[in-house]
């Protein structure tokens, strides 16, 4: 998605809007399950009725992105999970006790 970012900065598309994702819908059981196996705890869930707005499936259409800025998702969902487990972790420490201070 960073490449997607620097890629609409770097273009002459003044007022564009473009989705960046990884082009393809996940399920978000199998996310949270990723985010708990590389964060080493479980989720706190507590399943509620669904809300107005809510919608049961969303998948970023990167179509435009490709074709005006030559997007292309190229980090794994996993993989990007695991850098920014990692980075969080070393920037804030591994509970986040640094985050305030």
């Amino acid at each position: 998605i960073v490449d997607g970012v620097i890629r609409a900065i770097d273009r002459p598309y003044p007022y564009q809007i473009f989705n960046l994702g990884k082009g393809s819908g996940t399920n978000l059981g199998e996310f949270i399950e990723l985010i708990e196996k590389h964060v080493g705890k479980k989720a706190n869930i507590k399943v509620m009725p669904a809300q107005p707005g809510d919608v049961p499936f969303t998948n970023a259409d990167v179509s435009k992105a490709r074709r005006l800025l030559g997007y292309e998702p190229h980090i794994p969902m996993e993989e990007g999970i695991i850098k920014t487990v990692a980075w969080f972790k070393e920037t804030y420490g591994e509970d986040g006790e640094k985050m305030f201070g």
